[in-house]
């Protein structure tokens, strides 16, 4: 009896945390609840996570969709958010543990050179660590053939530069033709660089600081015959609590008056492109921006809308005004005027509320046991290291200038009239990209810096996204933009084309031009893309090889001169001197170590005790 009992009793044990710890989403209205925090220490950041899916969930009844997420290990915690620091060396496990009935939801597709399992299926799933530098190599961020299918478990390792920016980054699934379900179930999470607070430490030390995470899935009762204007193909969620049409009934963020707030903000929609402001009674109200896509600004500024694409990150300050009723103060997205309904399919996106600002006091502040940021004695010099990057690309020579369009039409190879959707270097044929067969249209050279310029052939906005790498946006329509607002990024969208009259011939083009910098340890085989996740799924992508910088190549001034200064002047130092034996050194491209400082393997869970469903 005695053993009867305690082995059932390691059953439950063993079964309960999985049921427990499901895809969970939060009751509208709730108070806005935290992520939940891991974090590393002593130089190292390891966790592990199970990829789950939850079915018949019924903001997804009846769509063909369910839930995604990524569940830690030891605290059931979902999708959460990973703290590390520039030099970490990083492990991420990751376990497949999606019903194996799901396999056949896509029929086998043989990947050659796969990393892991070897034929992408239904049940397929892997990593991407969104806009830092990690090579696109087996097991570091390798997403084209990185395969992780049901019953597997996979290790990511790799290393963090020390010279990686303070900032926020992020995580979600990237299996070819799965992305966008992914991103609908909403298996996306933050990562977190440490140190902004040492970058800004007069702005930021003694802070409260949140994250903000938007997700999207799709509205299945909007009617597909003239809906209204104001009816949004997408409701949002706000760290999983949702915000739907027409009720927006808005999850709360508490603000103690006249004390900013810290706001990591994170735009990990499938496709809806967000148009942040902070409203009283809609009048836009200034966020100091302290950092876009990671990378802490070389001068804060305010702006009082924040652009951001699928993809994008921004980190601002927020005040709640003394004296005000707070109940007048909302986040809202405005609306989004290259929303269309043409082409794959539509992301309409009118102006709504997102959420609802309350006034609280110290006191209750402090009860939240929110995060609040500490800066350490040691001032970063990231801003410098930016200012000094940026200086660098910019006076660089372009190794090459490459010109890349966005297209979409009715496919060539089809007679049922489907579109096709295509991201083309000019000069090459179009092609769909498939995981199978599609080769990388070209290669770089580590170390070396080049031009692009993305072009929007299409009738509909597409969002250009580059792995491993940032670059900076020299030009809009070929406008430069000024110096003070040379920022490095890594998304960016391009509008739709401009249709001047019944001529397709007299359709304006829009185009950005991208100084793109291949910086550090790169080499592998990384992707671009539309980051509108369903343009991506159906092959708005390709593939480009990035080969190392060992031949000695670079397009950085000077190199070549000082190399021919020095041995010229060591072949006259032999012959003045006659010294005929000497010792030579050489360098090569290194990581430089930086501080592995750290808290210690602790995850600590800091998500609301609000009942979720």
């Amino acid at each position: 009896m005695n053993f009867f009992a305690l082995t059932i009793g390691a059953i439950l044990l063993a079964v309960l945390p999985a049921v427990q710890a499901q895809c969970r989403r939060y009751p509208e209205g709730s108070l806005l609840p935290d992520p939940a925090m891991y974090y590393g220490g002593d130089g190292q950041f390891s966790i592990t996570l199970y990829y789950r899916g939850q079915d018949n969930v019924p903001e997804l009844s009846g769509q063909g969709f369910r839930r995604y997420c990524y569940i830690e290990r030891n605290t059931g915690a979902q999708c959460p958010t990973m703290r590390m620091r520039p030099g970490d060396d990083v492990t991420v496990t990751i376990i497949n543990q999606l019903n194996r009935s799901y396999e056949k939801e896509i029929p086998d597709i043989p990947v050659p050179g796969a990393c892991g399992a070897k034929v992408l299926n239904g049940a397929s799933n892997n990593m991407h660590f969104h806009g830092f530098r990690v090579p696109a190599q087996c097991h570091q961020d390798q997403i084209t053939t990185t395969l992780i299918n049901a019953g597997d478990t996979f290790t990511y390792k790799f290393h963090i530069p020390a010279t990686e920016p303070s900032g926020l980054y992020f995580y979600h699934t990237h299996v070819y033709l799965l992305t966008y379900g992914g991103f609908v179930g909403g298996a996306t999470g933050s990562i977190i660089f440490e140190g902004i607070e040492d970058v800004f430490p007069q702005l930021l030390d003694g802070v409260v600081e949140r994250v903000i995470e938007f997700r999207d899935y799709p509205d299945p009762t909007r009617p597909e015959d003239s809906p209204p204007a104001t009816w949004p193909t997408d409701h949002i969620l706000v760290n999983y609590v949702p915000v739907r049409y027409p009720q927006y009934v808005l999850p709360r963020i508490l603000m103690e008056p006249g004390v900013p707030q810290f706001w990591r903000l994170l735009s990990s929609g499938s496709g809806v492109s967000l148009r942040l402001s902070l409203t009283i009674d809609n009048t836009s109200q200034p966020l100091l921006v302290l950092a876009i896509d990671g990378t802490p600004l070389v001068s804060p500024r305010i702006e009082t809308v924040l652009h951001m694409p699928s993809g994008s990150r921004y980190e601002v300050l927020a005040t709640l005004p003394i004296g005000l009723d707070a109940s007048r103060v909302k986040l809202i997205t405005q609306y989004d005027p290259f929303s269309t309904d043409i082409g794959s399919g539509p992301h309409v996106m009118p102006a709504r509320p997102l959420l609802q600002v309350q006034a609280a006091t110290a006191a209750e502040i402090v009860d939240q046991n929110y995060n609040v940021l500490r800066a350490s004695a040691n001032l970063k010099n990231t801003v410098q290291s930016t200012r000094d990057d940026i200086k660098a690309a910019l006076a660089a020579t372009p190794a090459a200038q490459r010109q890349l369009y966005f297209s979409q039409h009715v496919r060539p190879d089809r007679t049922d009239g489907s579109f096709g959707l295509y991201v083309t270097v000019v000069g090459q044929q179009e092609e769909i990209y498939n995981v199978s067969f599609s080769a990388p249209k070209f290669e770089v050279t580590a170390g070396t810096v080049e031009d692009w310029v993305i072009i929007n052939k299409a009738s509909e906005e597409h969002e250009f996204h580059i792995h491993q790498i940032d670059f900076l946006i020299l030009a809009y329509d070929g406008v430069p933009v000024a110096t003070p607002f040379l920022q490095f990024q890594d998304t960016i969208r391009v509008p739709p084309l401009t249709r001047v009259n019944s001529d397709p011939n007299e359709d304006i083009y829009h185009n950005v031009t991208l100084r793109v910098v291949f910086k550090g340890d790169i080499s592998g085989t990384p992707v671009y893309h539309c980051h509108i996740i369903d343009h991506e799924d159906l092959g708005m992508m390709a593939q480009f090889r990035i080969l190392p910088a060992d031949d000695g190549s670079s397009s950085f001034p000077g190199w070549g001169i000082a190399i021919i200064v020095v041995l010229g002047s060591l072949f006259i130092l032999l012959v003045l001197f006659g010294v005929y034996k000497y010792r030579g050194r050489t360098s090569g491209h290194t990581l430089r170590n930086g501080h592995q400082n750290g808290n210690g393997h602790v995850s600590k869970v800091t998500e609301s005790s609000t009942d979720s469903v």
